[in-house]
């Protein structure tokens, strides 16, 4: 019997995909967005992070971004993109996995959200051919009873 974390395995879906380079939606009014000149800094020598994960930011004058672009996973997460650009900075690799992972968790399905038949069937499809059985954040996304234990359980069997 599988018992399956729905939020952690629709997040860890989600993550994959990110990594994929997701399809890009243009915002119709880009967001405009100011930041500390330490962030100012980095996003101008590191903007390249953003771009390729489908996050278009351009650079206004000193202090002030846009976002015009960001991936179609995304939709009304937008300001928390802001907030995660605002208060991330340092190595590369670091900020890339911290980003598809706060991403993912905003925009995947909650811990107690009713799933319709099809989309949970989705689900568990994808969760099989996922090739790491944990969310991004190292949570299992399965949990797997034995016989054994199941009987164990319901004193079938001692």
């Amino acid at each position: 019997l599988y018992i399956i974390d729905q939020h952690a395995a629709h997040e860890r879906i989600i993550y994959e995909e990110l990594k994929k380079r997701p399809e890009r939606q243009k915002l119709l009014i880009p967001l405009s967005f100011t930041v500390d000149p330490d962030v100012d800094e980095f996003l101008q020598q590191h903007k390249n992070i953003y771009e390729q994960i489908s996050i278009s930011l351009s650079r206004i004058n000193e202090g002030t971004w846009e976002m015009t672009e960001l991936p179609s996973l995304c939709q009304g997460l937008e300001h928390e993109l802001i907030d995660f650009i605002y208060n991330s900075s340092g190595n590369v690799q670091e900020i890339e996995k911290q980003l598809y992972a706060s991403i993912s968790c905003k925009a995947a399905v909650k811990d107690g959200d009713s799933l319709d038949e099809l989309s949970a069937e989705q689900l568990i499809q994808k969760v099989f051919l996922l090739p790491e059985p944990r969310c991004p954040h190292g949570r299992p996304i399965w949990h797997i009873v034995s016989r054994e234990e199941l009987f164990r359980k319901v004193q079938r069997i001692v």
